[in-house]
């Protein structure tokens, strides 16, 4: 049986629905996780993490042979470069989180260490210009920092004594450094990582390895293994190592990351619940504020226009062009020569004009034999180009024009094809503002 991804197998199925299915389920198991989390308190870290990451080897191992992606998890190991990238966010991401947040919760509550881990979009700012090129826009720091007010406000009134000790400063400088460590390994993934499942291997792989070490180097102690320890333990392994891992990671690849970063900002409102159902932890009425506040963070996102869009080096050279990495769109698509060109580390850029320059243009892309240069005409990627124009806010009438290629060589072209356009009769305007 092939169990490879719906989104691009099922003709009927829209790409965006698929990838808000994705956020949703993923939203859910990381509200939950910190909250199972604290079930499996009364045993050693380094063993927790150690087995939990021994438990995940098969689960995630079976999961790419069901994918179908085997081929992929050779070429992964082939490439120095992916390889090199897979175990710095294997170690940052995936083994400190689970090391971290467990560690944190031996002297903070889960709803206080879910709180702190979620500062991480935030963090997240000091990266993406850099890494992903992604213009940061005032709108959109404006929605991150009324989501951390509630933050702030949880971690103020909402944790009775929180600050009052060295081992609470202890558990609370731990989540910190967790939501450090993700800010800047999920920018890495969202620019290098594109087979989520043979990823997801590399990662646990990596992970024991690396935990496999401290778990012998600190004396290899055993105990306290219970049945809630064991629940945990599953749900870490297979749930949140596995699951979670492919749902999060394919909503980074195929949404706007900053989109998908704002929505995880209800975790720990959700966390706050569940602490409560499972755990009997107050729900504390600080903790409606909070969620209240984020939830205006993220209505306000929804009206940015500018934030995440390319970040030009020359952007006077570009005129009224607004560029879009839409990469994540053609994370699994059958054009062979975009997704060949994704794995040798290319991203898919793209901007939309009015259709009255379409014969301007494709009359340059057919005289200039353009083979990395794509249209929205172009018919293996119709479905991929119907969630390219949700992405950029185009209009139904509006021409697509992609280009396959590094960042420098994407901004070039599109100079270019400005510099083109804007000599045409009537002057050309572009509707992206």
């Amino acid at each position: 049986m092939d169990f490879k991804c719906v989104a691009f197998q099922a003709s009927n199925v829209q790409i965006k629905n698929v990838a808000n299915a994705y956020l949703i389920i993923g939203i859910v198991i990381a509200a939950l996780w910190p909250v199972v989390l604290n079930l499996a308190t009364s045993v050693n870290v380094f063993e927790f993490t150690f087995f939990a990451y021994l438990l995940a080897l098969p689960a995630s191992l079976a999961f790419v042979v069901l994918s179908g992606k085997t081929k992929d998890l050779r070429k992964l190991i082939a490439s120095k470069r992916d390889l090199a990238v897979v175990c710095v966010v294997g170690v940052l991401n995936y083994g400190f989180m689970d090391f971290g947040i467990l560690f944190a919760e031996h002297y903070i509550s889960p709803s206080l260490a879910a709180v702190l881990l979620r500062s991480y979009p935030l963090l997240m700012l000091v990266f993406l210009p850099v890494i992903l090129r992604e213009k940061v826009s005032r709108i959109q720091v404006g929605a991150l920092m009324l989501g951390f007010v509630g933050i702030i406000a949880a971690v103020m009134f909402g944790q009775s004594g929180a600050f009052g000790g060295t081992e609470a400063m202890m558990g609370i400088g731990m989540a910190l450094a967790v939501a450090l460590a993700t800010a800047f390994s999920l920018t890495l993934t969202k620019r290098y990582i594109y087979d989520t499942e043979s990823s997801i291997l590399a990662f646990n792989c990596v992970s024991v390895i690396f935990f496999g070490i401290a778990f012998f180097a600190v004396g290899a102690p055993l105990g306290g293994i219970t049945a809630p320890v064991i629940f945990a333990l599953l749900f870490t392994s297979i749930v949140a190592n596995v699951l979670f891992a492919f749902v999060y990671y394919m909503s980074i690849r195929m949404m706007k990351i900053t989109v998908v970063t704002n929505s995880y900002l209800v975790v720990p409102f959700l966390t706050f619940a569940f602490s409560y159902i499972i755990l009997g932890q107050p729900m504390l009425p600080i903790y409606f504020l909070v969620g209240i506040l984020v939830s205006a963070g993220i209505l306000l996102q929804r009206f940015d226009k500018v934030g995440g869009t390319f970040l030009a080096k020359e952007q006077h050279k570009l005129r009224d062009f607004v560029i879009f990495d839409v990469s994540g769109a053609f994370a699994n698509t059958g054009e062979v020569a975009i997704s060949s060109a994704l794995r040798e580390g290319a991203r898919v850029m793209a901007v939309k004009l009015p259709e009255r320059h379409r014969k301007t243009v494709e009359k340059r892309i057919n005289g200039g034999n353009y083979s990395s240069v794509f249209t929205n005409k172009h018919e293996p990627i119709a479905s991929e180009v119907n969630y390219v124009k949700g992405i950029m806010g185009a209009a139904p009438s509006d021409m697509i024009l992609m280009k396959v290629g590094s960042f420098d060589e994407g901004e070039a072209f599109f100079a270019g094809m400005s510099d083109l356009v804007s000599h045409e009769e009537p002057p050309f305007q572009n509707n992206n503002s």
